[in-house]
């Protein structure tokens, strides 16, 4: 008793005397308001339905809607709530509004239930501030303990929490240094005692992780518990580190126990087989759920944390290399938050017993009617669970049409009705850029991004593909729609106004704005003279085939430089110059305009009409007039194609396609021609053909590649044989794309007369693309069996075919070429196939 008696005196020693001013409980409380910039809602969606009247019952001031949350949202509006309208009755303002709002609603307010008087509340504030300045004395863990003994009977997490709601602010919850410690002050100093000596380190037996499971087993039962008690009592929080324990493992001190042995027993087996750890028998999925059986972890996703916070304990009882070993072994495994059973369940939606994905869910339309059937309509989940189950079964989200949205399926195929007709077309008044502005305009407040953003989810979503390397477009969008994003053309007010600038009143482009004239004009008037600024907003207005028509140019600079530089190639009366005619009159201009730069004087003739252009016979010289006066009188002296490596050696830092691209000016950009004198074939190097662009033309990976082809026989490597070895060969030279591999291998095959014996078929497109078509094509073959080549594969018939009959528009090639990839695959699987009515009912 006397203990007592003297622990409340010291308590009330430290508490604040001076009386906070009504200012500063205003002050406070204001801060404590967050403000909404939601526009206001009626608040009849966040009345409960009252069973004894209608919701109008409501008091008016609950009737504001979110005027009224806005205005009375944490403890500052609970307490001008109560003062205003309950004579300061906290309780009943509290219970009153509640039972006329919803849950959800009510959530908003961020009310917590005090029982106690105005008064009390406003005591509770004045403990913490000293005028408007938050009192020092309670920043400290003293500061905590006198709060949790005088308001809430010695609990320190409710203190903590109190606090957290009479501040608001974040950045004063910081200053408090207060612990959140579950329990009373006389738990904390037990808690205290017992992991800490009078040193405040932590004694000895609890150090480790063995000493972490001691402590579970002796006196907080979880390990993850033992963590927290132990971090919450630490006295030197800021200078003493549990890197030792293990953080947020789930379980008790016998679960972690087991695992650690079953883990070390493992690691060790590896370790003396020389094996690595993808070769555990728990590195995989099953190998997750057998650990999980081992421990009695039902729950996949606990398994898996504690797993990753086991990797992260810097332990001298871990084994060496046993973090290596732990983290490779989590990659491997899937955060699924359920049972082994509920994993196979929810499996079965997204892939079939083959581990394929299921034909029906390739499309953004598939996806919501999975998220329909399975998510309660969440599309954003669905998207999550499938890339799980896909990365647990190595298929790459990337081979689906998906894009993640937070649009339910609701609305998904509300607004797909808007965009489509019943038959799955496009309705006509969408199409093109101003088809575009319309949507925008009826259905999201001529919002045209927005409006964009959706019908990247309605229409099939393609890109093309190579390697490691993905880049996203829209393609599908622009050849079903005709749409033209733009970040400038924000709303469809101002698309029309553009739109009005430049065609008539039957949608035809007005002459005016037509070549390079009209280009800079219109850069003039309404774009501050940007030339770039002019195309893009012609381009976003115009779209496809519209853009064409105008002829205008993709030019950096300003309207009137480019006026200039135009006036350059014309004489008095208007004509082209005609001693800027032909290769000489090439680097005549560049002589007299560029300053020698060869280079940007064919960039200046870009300005011109494509008629101009021709008249003016020139081809692309990258440098100046000396190298190409150094390379027009060398290259006859560097004969095939190990004359060429010399060549770019000397005179182009060993990049063989820039060598090869300037000679081919000499030519008139005749590869044969360049061929037939020098017997240069060309070797681009390219690892990937789409923006970014990714180039590897040097001299070293040349010889790399040759080294790799040809043995020192003087044969061909037979890993690369065949097309098995092509595809092998690409993707291990150049990310998967085989029209640069098949090209840069004939270069060098080529002087070796060894192209006949290598059996390789040129293939347009990646190799992920050569895997899609020939199964497309065997498909429908065993489907519909085809035993002559005039016979015709039916248009679409069954699943497969229905989902893969448009595969010409997913590979980034033309109808033509697209034909010989059918052709090539033919050749390969069923030769009698190859020429004929057959591949040519592929392309329909």
């Amino acid at each position: 008793m006397y203990f007592k008696i003297l622990l409340f005196i010291f308590c009330l020693s430290l508490s604040p005397t001076v009386p906070a001013t009504e200012d500063t409980i205003n002050t406070i409380e204001a801060q404590q308001t967050r403000r909404t910039t939601q526009t206001p809602l009626a608040i009849s969606s966040g009345l409960n339905n009252q069973e004894n009247g209608s919701d109008n019952e409501a008091p008016d001031h609950i009737k504001w809607g979110l005027t009224f949350i806005r205005n009375h949202q944490g403890l500052r509006g609970l307490i001008k709530y109560a003062d205003t309208y309950f004579n300061g009755d906290i309780l009943t303002a509290y219970n009153i509004t509640d039972s006329y709002l919803n849950a959800e609603t009510f959530e908003k307010l961020e009310w917590e239930k005090y029982e106690s008087e105005l008064d009390k509340i406003k005591e509770k504030i004045s403990f913490f501030y000293t005028g408007r300045k938050l009192n020092k004395e309670v920043l400290s863990l003293n500061g905590q303990q006198t709060y949790a003994f005088i308001y809430h009977k010695g609990n320190l997490a409710k203190a903590l929490h109190s606090a957290r709601l009479i501040l608001g602010d974040r950045k004063k919850i910081d200053k408090l240094k207060w612990v959140d410690f579950p329990g009373s002050i006389v738990d904390f100093r037990n808690t205290q005692n017992i992991l800490y000596d009078e040193n405040n380190n932590l004694r000895p037996e609890y150090r480790e992780l063995s000493g972490q499971i001691r402590a579970a087993k002796e006196h907080f039962g979880s390990i993850q518990n033992t963590f927290h008690m132990a971090q919450a009592t630490n006295p030197n929080r800021h200078s003493y580190n549990l890197n030792s324990w293990v953080k947020n493992y789930i379980g008790s001190a016998e679960s972690l126990t087991l695992l650690l042995e079953l883990l070390t027993e493992e690691h060790s087996r590896l370790k003396q087989s020389g094996n690595s750890p993808k070769e555990s028998q728990y590195a995989s999925l099953e190998g997750q759920i057998t650990l999980g059986e081992k421990t009695n972890t039902h729950n996949m996703l606990t398994i898996y944390n504690n797993i990753k916070s086991i990797s992260d304990v810097h332990s001298n009882e871990m084994p060496y290399g046993a973090k290596r070993f732990l983290t490779e072994l989590s990659w491997t495994w899937v955060p699924f938050d359920g049972s082994p059973q509920q994993f196979a369940t929810e499996k079965s939606y997204f892939i079939n017993e083959e581990g394929k994905p299921h034909l029906n869910i390739f499309t953004m339309r598939g996806l919501a009617e999975l998220a329909e059937k399975h998510y309660n309509g969440k599309m954003n989940l669905a998207f999550d669970m499938g890339e799980l189950f896909f990365r647990a079964y190595n298929i790459p989200l990337s081979s689906l049409r998906w894009i993640k949205t937070e649009i339910d399926s609701e609305a998904f195929f509300r607004e797909r009705d808007q965009l489509f007709n019943r038959d799955s077309t496009v309705k006509d008044k969408y199409k093109h850029p101003k088809g575009l502005a319309q949507y925008a305009t009826d259905y999201h407040n001529g919002d045209m991004n927005k409006a964009h953003s959706r019908g990247r989810l309605f229409v099939h979503y393609t890109y093309p593909t190579s390697g490691e390397y993905r880049i996203y477009i829209d393609e599908d969008v622009r050849l079903q729609l005709g749409w033209v994003n733009s970040a400038q053309m924000k709303n469809s007010r101002l698309f029309w106004k553009y739109y009005n600038i430049l065609f008539d009143k039957n949608g035809k482009p007005k002459k005016e704005w037509i070549g390079i004239e009209g280009q800079i004009k219109f850069a003039k008037r309404y774009t501050k003279g940007s030339m770039l600024s002019a195309w893009q907003t012609q381009l976003y207005i115009a779209g496809a085939p519209y853009d064409r028509v105008f002829q205008w140019t993709y030019i950096f600079g300003k309207a009137e430089e480019t006026e200039s530089i135009i006036r350059t190639f014309f004489d008095q009366k208007g004509q082209l110059k005609e001693k800027y005619k032909t290769q000489d009159g090439y680097l005549v201009y560049a002589e007299e305009h560029t300053k020698r730069d060869l280079s940007t004087a064919y960039t200046h003739s870009t300005y011109l009409p494509r008629s101009i252009q021709k008249a003016l016979n020139w081809y692309h010289f990258s440098g100046s007039i000396e190298d190409y006066k150094r390379d027009y009188a060398n290259f006859k002296q560097y004969p095939e194609m190990e004359g060429l490596i010399r060549f770019a050696s000397e005179f182009y830092k060993k990049s063989i396609r820039k060598a090869y691209q300037n000679v081919l000016a000499f030519f008139n950009d005749n590869n044969e021609a360049l061929h037939r004198a020098t017997g240069w074939l060309p070797f681009s190097g390219v690892i990937v053909p789409i923006p970014p662009f990714v180039f590897n033309d040097t001299v070293s990976y040349y010889k790399r590649i040759k080294k790799a082809l040809i043995t020192e026989t003087r044969n061909v490597n037979p890993l690369y044989k065949d097309m098995e070895g092509y595809i092998r060969f690409a993707n291990q030279f150049y990310e998967g794309n085989m029209h640069a591999a098949y090209y840069d291998a004939r270069a060098i095959l080529e002087t070796q007369d060894l192209r006949a014996v290598i059996g390789w078929l040129l293939f347009d497109g990646t190799t992920n693309e050569f895997k899609e078509l020939r199964d497309f094509v065997l498909a429908v073959l065993t489907y519909h069996p085809v035993e002559h080549p005039s016979e015709r594969p039916p248009r679409r018939d069954r699943e497969i075919t229905h989902l893969f009959m448009k595969k010409k528009k997913i590979l980034p090639v033309h109808k033509k070429e697209y034909l010989k990839n059918v052709q090539t695959i033919l050749s390969i699987y069923r030769p009698e196939l190859a020429h004929g009515r057959c591949a040519r009912g592929f392309t329909r």
